[in-house]
């Protein structure tokens, strides 16, 4: 088979790829991070390459879409995903004579959360987050299905970058908090059953068709040495429980840490998220269900999005013609994460920058700064809100709305039956209910009832890693757990329609 010289600049390196490969493949297999969202379909053009022709003239070309037939010259896009962040316990706590160590692990489908604790006397020494390397297989779960589907040696590639993510990261953040990786004997990590499976690397591909059949139910044991993780020869790697092909380990690890403080009855437990999960508890039953709400509600894949980074916009108020934004660690505004976009779309919406149907009326796009909305750029900075990403958002939010409302119907309930609701995940804990309310995202609901317990999925991982005998409740709730595929309930398409404009709740 003849091969065709790639050289890619700057670096200057070549590579030698068999003809007939797609150019997305072969950057992928060099180790060339090319950001893939759309899973390869061709849709964001964010894996879009600058093609070096005769003349020295560059033309834009799309990885996932360029079949490799001759020799090329490629200026790829500089590195966009954003360093771990690392954060250690200070003051630090003395440790103890045996500072036997165990790490609790948020497998998220957009960032990984990782904490490290001494096991004896159960302190928490360090706080890890960064981006899943997954993504450059898809922003969410179904894209990474279909590419493992179409390339069926990607899921080893997959499970092998994100592990060594995990390890890449740990070892850099136990340094700084003075823990040896190898004092690491427990590992609980919990995801969605997607990224479960293919941590374990297990195909997720029945995860992706009709009945959506997961590869186990049960909690899954592995060595530490099996899977790569620093730790110790004899340690242990406990993955989650899941059931169905949308509830995994993230909900129920959700479940165990919501549940554990005995909150009133009957709950909602909402985790926003790329994959947003829903589990009605009532009565020691529990109904669940998942919303494939994609990465929009976090912000990841809208223009100016951002996860939860110093100086990402989190809140967002008009006040005397000014906004007045709220940044995380108070740095300058850089991006917007998902609560931000809330606020902000539904201060625009209050104040006729946008309409119900999510039109921008005057403009294509809504630039924000401190002085305000502008259908134009104004001087100074600016970061920029696209008709686009409206849609997008709208798409996510209804996915989200419409679960709860048929998981209220399922169990014959209304929205002021519900005593407690907790929304779970970063996007929840920096929510504002009554501008999600004025979107449509969430019903109306007196504020004392709203409950924002945070990183449920990480907080049920460190009850498992710290409280062993928490198992047994893990156990029961599994077990009284019934699952429903939202998609396949008769009325959702109609109901999802009706949820896109940006109503009030069940309008």
């Amino acid at each position: 088979m003849s091969t065709c010289p790639i050289t890619l600049l700057p670096s200057g390196r070549v590579l030698k790829v068999p003809a007939g490969t797609p150019l997305a493949d072969a950057l992928r297999e060099a180790g060339v991070p090319i950001p893939l969202p759309c899973g390869g379909h061709g849709l964001c053009g964010k894996c879009g390459i600058l093609r070096i022709t005769g003349g020295n003239k560059p033309e834009s070309l799309l990885a996932c879409r360029t079949t490799v037939s001759e020799a090329m010259t490629l200026i790829l896009p500089p590195k966009t995903e954003s360093p771990p962040l690392v954060e250690p316990e200070i003051p630090a706590a003395p440790f103890p004579p045996d500072p036997a160590a165990g790490c609790a692990i948020d497998l998220g489908t957009t960032t990984v959360a990782c904490t490290v604790w001494t096991l004896s006397d159960r302190r928490r020494r360090l706080t890890l987050q960064f981006d899943n390397p997954q993504r450059s297989a898809g922003d969410d779960v179904l894209s990474r299905i279909s590419a493992i589907e179409r390339a069926p040696g990607l899921l080893d590639h997959l499970r092998d970058i994100v592990r060594a993510a995990i390890a890449s990261a740990l070892k850099t953040g136990c340094g700084r908090c003075g823990i040896a990786p190898e004092s690491i004997s427990r590992y609980t990590v919990a995801g969605n059953p997607t990224m479960q499976q293919i941590f374990l690397g297990i195909s997720p591909v029945p995860l992706g068709k009709s009945p959506f059949t997961p590869a186990f139910t049960a909690p899954q044991t592995r060595t530490i040495p099996e899977m790569g993780l620093p730790g110790s020869s004899d340690g242990r790697v406990t993955v989650f429980p899941q059931c169905g092909g949308f509830i995994g380990g993230d909900t129920f690890a959700g479940l165990l840490a919501v549940t554990a403080t005995e909150p009133s009855e009957p709950l909602l437990l909402i985790d926003l998220g790329t994959n947003a999960e829903l589990a009605l508890v009532r009565g020691g039953r529990i109904l669940a269900t998942s919303a494939a709400a994609g990465p929009a509600i976090e912000g990841a894949t809208l223009s100016a999005g951002t996860a939860l980074r110093p100086g990402a916009i989190t809140h967002a108020r008009f006040r005397d013609g000014r906004l007045l934004f709220e940044t995380y660690r108070d740095e300058t505004p850089s991006g917007i994460c998902g609560s931000g976009y809330i606020d902000l779309l539904a201060e625009a919406l209050r104040h006729g920058w946008l309409t119900p149907d999510g039109a921008l009326p005057a403009h294509d796009r809504l630039f924000i700064s401190r002085e305000g909305f502008s259908g134009t750029k104004p001087g100074g900075e600016a970061l920029v809100i696209t008709q686009q990403d409206i849609r997008q958002f709208q798409l996510a939010k209804a996915a989200i709305a419409t679960g709860v409302k048929q998981i209220l119907d399922k169990a014959r309930l209304q929205p002021e039956d519900i005593r407690t609701w907790a929304v779970a995940g970063g996007l929840g804990t920096s929510l504002t209910p009554a501008n999600a309310q004025a979107l449509g995202l969430l019903p109306p609901f007196p504020a004392d009832r709203y409950l924002a317990p945070g990183n449920t999925a990480l907080l049920g991982a460190e009850q498992l890693l710290l409280h062993p005998e928490s198992e047994a409740l893990l156990t029961t709730l599994h077990r009284n757990t019934e699952n429903f595929n939202l998609a396949e309930t008769p009325d959702f398409p109609d109901r999802f329609v009706t949820a896109i404009p940006f109503e009030a709740f069940g309008s």
